[in-house]
């Protein structure tokens, strides 16, 4: 997730795995060869986006969301953490509203 591919040692990591085993790239743009055997799995946008859809499609976002919001704090520069928050907050919201009726 995230990277160039270029940095040794992780950059040999993707050609140490069996060939058997599927390899995912979430990242801007394609890195190393990953992608070119029949069950690689190349996401490209985001990481955070791309992660959230996957969880989204899985049904863990809201635990996705829960766990974002828990560190928020210790990341530097919490880029959508607001709207995370928000997001945590309306949830919160429907499911009070759920067990109410």
């Amino acid at each position: 997730m995230g990277t160039s591919l270029t940095v040794h040692p992780f950059a040999t990591l993707p050609s140490m795995v069996n060939t058997d085993c599927p390899r995912v790239l979430i990242n801007l743009q394609p890195a190393g060869n990953i992608g070119d055997k029949k069950n690689d799995v190349v996401l490209l946008g985001k990481c955070d986006e791309v992660v959230r859809d996957l969880c989204k499609e899985l049904g863990w976002e809201e635990d996705l969301l829960k766990m974002w919001e828990a560190t928020a704090d210790t990341v530097e520069v919490a880029v959508g953490a607001e709207e995370v928050k928000e997001q945590i907050a309306d949830r919160e919201k429907v499911k009070k509203k759920e067990e109410e009726e």
